[in-house]
């Protein structure tokens, strides 16, 4: 049976809005084809906006308190890293362990000591004696930028650090929303995830 031009014209226009409808699907679905995790334009950041020597000397007396706080945007850590020389200087980097579209963003933050290292090598005496292991009190502070924003929500999100001095692991801070773990328990002896994803230095 011939169709009529006003039959015609629905035709092409269903099959029109559903290629349209596809399309949109698809771009929701993002890279991972997964509704809403590709859809966001950058994934969460953590930079390091600030590093404080609050003090030096030997562990003793220096190495009072150790502190960390995560939220409102910012991470902070107050402790103690052991350098062997009271003028060594403090290099802190960020790395991002976590894959884009991860609801829980993980990250590592490396707090090293070059002059400690460099000493080492030539000098086995150069990390202090047993009566005084010479380091330096510090404070970090860190901003966090969340994700970007896509069409659909992602639920119960969360963020990990793992600290790390000297390349030894000394503490996990976080926190997470809803059902959503920092899963921290499982660091206590040290490591983390293998793959980095991205990174900051300071």
């Amino acid at each position: 049976m011939a169709l009529r031009p006003q039959q015609v014209v629905l035709a092409v226009a269903l099959v029109a809005a559903v290629a349209l409808g596809a399309v949109a699907i698809a771009d929701v679905a993002g890279a991972d084809g997964i509704a809403g995790i590709g859809a966001e334009s950058e994934p969460p950041r953590l930079s390091v906006e600030s590093v404080e020597r609050l003090d030096v000397g030997c562990a003793d007396d220096v190495a009072t308190y150790a502190s960390s706080r995560t939220g409102g945007g910012s991470v902070d850590r107050v402790g103690f890293v052991e350098t062997g020389d009271a003028a060594a200087n403090l290099s802190v980097a960020t790395e991002r362990t976590s894959p884009r579209g991860a609801r829980l963003s993980a990250f590592r933050v490396y707090i090293d000591s070059a002059a400690a290292d460099e000493r080492a090598d030539s000098d086995p005496t150069a990390n202090g004696s047993d009566d005084c292991r010479v380091g330096i009190q510090y404070r970090v502070r860190l901003s966090y930028e969340p994700r970007s924003s896509g069409p659909l929500s992602f639920g119960d999100e969360g963020t990990r650090v793992l600290w790390l001095e000297n390349g030894e692991y000394v503490g996990c801070s976080g926190v997470a929303e809803g059902s959503l773990e920092t899963e921290c328990a499982r660091f206590l002896d040290g490591g983390g995830p293998e793959r980095t994803w991205a990174n900051g230095t300071a």
